[in-house]
């Protein structure tokens, strides 16, 4: 098992596999144009941990800057149901933190919708605590 920067190639496995937790529709194009823009930018990534050809997990991370400091936001952390349980998922976890870190990162947030009552408990087990209230708004 691999854990890279997500390819090109592989972006609509990538996109299939995060479709299983977004609650909208994916557009394939417009996830193409901003896989693009992402890599130019040093502030933005999503990785893969891939077997062979085939995606098996996916992360992404946004380094947010203010006045107090950077952390990391982290999104759409899956791992392909027949591989959880093995790992894939606490690797992404610190090649994110890690890429993170690199960019000066003092800490990283993310959230997860409620009913995701197993994520909760691996974010729990790698470290995360629920101390924060999160909102969400639509645009």
């Amino acid at each position: 098992m691999v854990i890279e920067i997500l390819l090109p190639q592989f972006l609509s496995q990538t996109v299939a596999l995060q479709q299983q937790i977004v609650p909208y529709p994916i557009d394939l194009e417009k996830s193409a144009a901003l896989c693009e823009a992402m890599q130019h930018q040093q502030d933005s990534c999503v990785l893969v941990a891939r077997e062979g050809n085939t995606i098996i997990g996916t992360v992404s991370g946004f380094c947010c800057r203010g006045l107090a400091g950077s952390f990391l936001a982290i999104e759409d952390l899956i791992v392909e149901e027949t591989h959880r349980g093995s790992g894939i998922g606490s690797k992404l976890m610190d090649a994110i933190h890690a890429y993170g870190q690199e960019r000066g990162c003092q800490y990283a947030i993310l959230v997860s919708s409620g009913f995701r009552k197993q994520a909760h408990k691996f974010y729990e087990k790698i470290g995360y605590i629920e101390e924060v209230r999160g909102f969400r708004k639509e645009l």
